[in-house]
């Protein structure tokens, strides 16, 4: 056999129910059952619909719970602060699996998830708010630490498709979250359809009697009217949702204990020396360090900017100085741009088959960088805002995936180089969600020029890291479709 095959098979995992070598073939080393294969990956589609569903319900509220926790825009720009700081937190988490059973803990930080987004109506101060913000962030950095990592231990070298349809049901989640608060949202308005405008025109007409009779729809009941108990409704519904995918898979624990190991007994390499040539070969050549330094910079950056987008512009067009869009319009827009996200997830799944990751996040990356550039200059036209919206999800749509797929194909992709890539996104996350809150009320174009910025320092770093894999010779690649090996 060709050193070439020998390297591939080399990669391929089993998925083993095994206690002891000493068990029989048809106990130790088996495949698991390709039905069994499905539900844990419809699973993990599930939990990934509804975290993307429950994420963004909270964005589009932000301005609610300004006036539900009575607290300031720039203290509750510090939501997304919190929430980076859980998720950096909680990508450690993956240091614990050679002590704790990775199943289980999934259930328990998904189980986190669900009950923390359930509670956000709840919070009546900041601290509750913060508080509710961080450990849905710990269960994000959990989970998005190890749920690629599993569905490439799955699906080998259909993975880079697997990955791309499980960002594509995010994507659709995204869409029905803001579509769901939408409804229970009023923004500025002090009752539903009653602006703070004109409850201060009917006061000034109050103080002087010689106007015209005040307007009866700011009324008493108006004026002290209490959102909090509306905007419980969607999120009880999102978090009791999210709920049932840990309960499945819990329920699949005792069923068919999901557990992956190497296989340690291939046939077509016996010899102990090939095993090392291989070892050796691939430490010479792969620059794994340099492939890590350059993603953790386009995720610190690129995806930075991804991470910041979702967060603040459903507040960013509130807050747009000429439009002023309402909460319910920008609830609209955002379900909108998830809608591109998801339709560009969808078209990549195809496309994922025949053009390299490497190749397809710089393609996406010099979209998102024109959709940015596009929105600096057209944004006090709602239509362009909203076309350059679309245009930026679609570009933001398969980069997360894409570099995780190009990662992979490069080195074993593991538990801990998943956290690792989940932490630096959040560390400038961290730093510039209060920043960027303080100016949203007075100078909003600042979000999208550290975004910009983001966006075109993540281009340099990708286009660094696709130089040094340059002389890699197609036969140490890992996780490849047969259909990429003429590309």
């Amino acid at each position: 056999m060709k050193f070439s095959e020998s390297i591939t098979k080399s990669n391929e995992y089993k998925v083993s129910t095994a206690e002891s070598k000493n068990k029989s073939p048809s106990q130790n080393g088996y495949e698991m059952p390709l039905v069994y294969i499905w539900i844990y990956t419809l699973i993990h589609f599930f939990n990934h619909l509804l975290f993307g569903l429950t994420q963004s319900m909270v964005p589009p509220a932000y301005v609610d719970f300004k006036f539900t926790t009575n607290a300031s825009l720039p203290m509750i720009g510090l939501n997304p602060t919190f929430q980076g700081v859980g998720i950096f937190i909680g990508s450690f988490v993956t240091i614990i699996f050679k002590w704790v059973n990775r199943q289980l803990c999934l259930c328990f930080v998904v189980v986190i998830m669900s009950l923390s987004t359930i509670f956000f109506p709840w919070a009546t101060t900041l601290w509750q708010l913060w508080l509710c913000s961080l450990l849905y962030g710990f269960g994000v950095g959990s989970w998005n630490g190890c749920n690629n990592v599993v569905l490439v231990e799955m699906w080998k070298h259909r993975s880079p498709s697997m990955l791309l349809f499980a960002q594509f049901v995010w994507g659709v989640g995204t869409i029905l979250g803001p579509l769901l608060v939408e409804a229970y949202v009023i923004g500025n308005d002090v009752c539903p359809g009653v602006t703070q405008e004109e409850c201060h025109r009917q006061q000034q007409q109050h103080s002087n009697p010689t106007t015209v009779e005040p307007n009866s729809r700011c009324t008493e009941w108006c004026l002290n009217f209490d959102r909090r108990p509306q905007l419980k409704i969607p999120f009880l519904i999102g978090g009791c949702l999210e709920l049932l995918g840990p309960l499945c898979y819990f329920i699949m624990f005792f069923v068919n204990r999901y557990r992956y190991v190497k296989d340690e007994s291939r046939d077509d390499i016996e010899d102990e020396e090939k095993k090392r040539e291989e070892r050796e070969t691939r430490k010479k050549i792969v620059p794994k360090y340099m492939i890590l330094g350059c993603m953790s910079v386009v995720f610190s950056c690129g995806i930075l900017a991804e991470n910041l987008y979702n967060s603040f512009a459903a507040t960013f067009f509130q807050y747009q100085p000429v439009l002023h869009v309402s909460a319910s319009k920008a609830s609209i827009i955002s379900s909108t741009m998830n809608g591109a996200f998801s339709l560009g997830r969808f078209i990549c799944m195809f496309v994922a088959v025949y053009v390299s990751p490497q190749n397809m996040a710089l393609v996406e990356l010099i979209i998102t960088l024109g959709g940015y550039i596009f929105q600096i200059f057209g944004q006090n036209d709602l239509i362009l805002l909203w076309i350059s919206a679309i245009i930026i999800s679609l570009g933001f749509s398969s980069i997360w995936i894409s570099c995780f797929s190009f990662i992979a194909r490069y080195m074993t992709l593991t538990d801990m180089i998943g956290g690792w890539m989940i932490g630096p996104c959040n560390i400038t996350y961290i730093v510039l969600g209060y920043f960027i809150s303080g100016f949203m009320t007075t100078n909003p174009s600042i979000f999208l020029y550290i975004s910009t910025a983001g966006v075109a320092i993540s281009i340099v770093a990708h286009i660094v890291a696709m130089i040094s894999v340059r002389h890699v010779p197609k036969e140490l690649l890992l996780n490849v479709d047969p259909a990429q090996t003429a590309h």
